[in-house]
Formats: structure tokens, C-alpha cells, sequence
């Protein structure tokens, strides 16, 4: 999304969060079950407080948060990268981050972070060495 050659320009960046429906009630309903999770035993008796979203929060803007914001998808399902992270409409561009996650995960972000480097790291070694 490069509209000028100055490299201090703000690109042309549309990111399309929960743009379709879809997305927006598959977030909506996994929020609201988390939500009746953590009152249940015994990850009631574990939990101090609830900050984020709100314990009273109730709509879906209030309710849901966006991740992915570059999601390895198909393209014409909103997706910014392939599943070898190369940004769509680039030939040598990739994104190899958490932002190519495009669902919230359970677990700590940085192990998944050190797959998805370790994913595009051994080929791209060998394409660059020529091995």
C-alpha cells in the first residue's frame, strides 16, 4: 500500500477490521462464552478482576478488540499475506510478526512469534544462498 516513493509518507493502508459480518459475530459470540467461562469454578476463584473488555460490557463495540491487523488469509477474504507471509501485490515483501495471526490465541504471543520466524526463515535462507 506504497502510494509514494518518499520513504516519510503515510502509506495507503485500509485494514478492513470486522468489515464482514462473519467476523464481527464469530468475535462477538467467543468473547461473550469467555465471558460465561470465567465466572464458572474454578477460573472464577482465579480471576482478581476483570479489566478488558468491561465485566458489564454487553455490545459488540464494546466488546470486541482486533487482532491480525496484516492476517495470513486468502485474499479475497481480507487476508494481507500467504501462507509464505509475502504481502499480496509484492514480489519480496513479507510480514513475519504476530500481526499475521489473525484469531486470539491462548498462549504467550512470543513462542508463536518464534514459529512464525522459523517458518519463513529455513527457505528463505536457502533462496537467498542459493542451497
Amino acid at each position: 500500500h506504497i502510494n509514494s516513493d518518499d520513504p516519510f509518507a503515510h502509506p495507503a493502508i485500509d485494514p478492513q477490521f470486522l468489515s464482514r459480518e462473519f467476523d464481527a459475530a464469530v468475535l462477538l459470540a467467543t468473547v461473550k462464552f469467555m465471558q460465561r467461562v470465567g465466572n464458572l469454578s474454578p477460573f472464577a476463584d482465579m480471576i482478581a478482576n476483570q479489566s478488558d473488555p468491561s465485566p458489564t460490557a454487553q455490545t459488540s463495540d464494546d466488546l470486541l478488540s482486533t487482532v491480525g491487523t496484516a492476517a495470513m488469509a486468502p485474499r479475497n477474504a481480507g487476508g494481507v499475506v500467504n501462507s509464505s507471509l509475502l504481502v499480496y501485490g509484492t514480489r519480496n515483501v513479507r510480514v513475519v510478526d504476530a500481526s499475521i495471526i489473525p484469531l486470539h490465541i491462548g498462549c504467550h504471543i512470543q513462542s508463536t512469534t518464534y514459529a512464525i520466524a522459523e517458518k519463513v526463515s529455513s527457505p528463505l535462507c536457502r533462496c537467498s544462498y542459493g542451497n
